[in-house]
């Protein structure tokens, strides 16, 4: 694909990236803005009735707001306001880079705070981290093919006794 149209595939992945910054970034916001509640983790401690769990949750989401520091601060300075000093390069202030790795961070830590009370409440627990691993995806899918041509094959045998 890049060999074909390198300039618009990155424009997508930039979108895309702006896209997981962004949302990352409001999942991790105070619980109020403008004294209105705002859907954010920092919402769940307070309304988690089980102590010891809404103590677990509490860390757990205050790990994540400092995992995504860097999201709310890209957001606030160039996704969703234009800060006048760094447009006019008045301010050189260093962002820490968007990499697979931090955004990564921030995706595990999101994780890790829904994986909390789901499995208090469900005892069971989502895998997200095998949805950024491309082999397995790409096994399941396989794997899902072959299952299904498997369950064809099989009722066109039966059908033919």
């Amino acid at each position: 694909m890049n060999d074909t149209a390198p300039r618009f595939f990155r424009m997508i992945q930039d979108e895309l990236v702006d896209a997981i910054v962004l949302r990352i970034a409001c999942l991790t916001d105070p619980p109020k803005s403008t004294g209105k509640p705002s859907l954010s983790i920092q919402q769940l401690p307070s309304r988690i009735q089980d102590r010891q769990l809404s103590k677990q949750v509490a860390d757990l989401v205050h790990a994540t707001v400092s995992a995504a520091e860097f999201c709310r601060n890209r957001r606030h300075t160039t996704l969703a306001h234009n800060a006048l000093d760094l447009a006019l390069g008045v301010n050189k202030q260093a962002f820490p880079a968007l990499t697979r790795d931090n955004i990564g961070k921030g995706i595990e830590a999101l994780a890790k705070v829904l994986n909390a009370i789901s499995f208090h409440y469900l005892k069971s627990t989502t895998a997200f981290d095998v949805v950024s691993n491309p082999r397995w995806c790409s096994r399941t899918l396989e794997n899902s093919r072959v299952r299904t041509r498997e369950k064809t094959e099989k009722k066109g045998s039966t059908r033919t006794r």
